[in-house]
């Protein structure tokens, strides 16, 4: 998947990778994030707005970030894990 978002501000650039991101879809959000949890692994969680979409961020060891997202309603707030 590909997906291209246009927003009212920019995201501040990388300063060690030559992208920002890139995404990977998930089943299940909630399964992810407790995988992640389990492993230590820190993320940060993000819902699009109008809540169609939930994400969830990591970081490579090179400095990318990698969203885990999945179709579906908020059911907690946002933040870093």
């Amino acid at each position: 998947m590909v997906h291209l978002v246009q927003t009212d501000a920019a995201k501040a650039h990388s300063k060690v990778a030559s992208i920002n991101h890139f995404a990977l879809r998930v089943a299940d959000i909630d399964e992810a994030a407790d995988a992640l949890t389990a492993r230590g692994v820190a993320f940060e969680q993000e819902d699009t707005p109008g809540g169609e979409l939930r994400q969830l961020y990591i970081t490579d060891p090179n400095g990318v970030r990698i969203e885990l997202n999945a179709a579906g309603q908020s059911s907690a707030a946002g933040g870093v894990v």
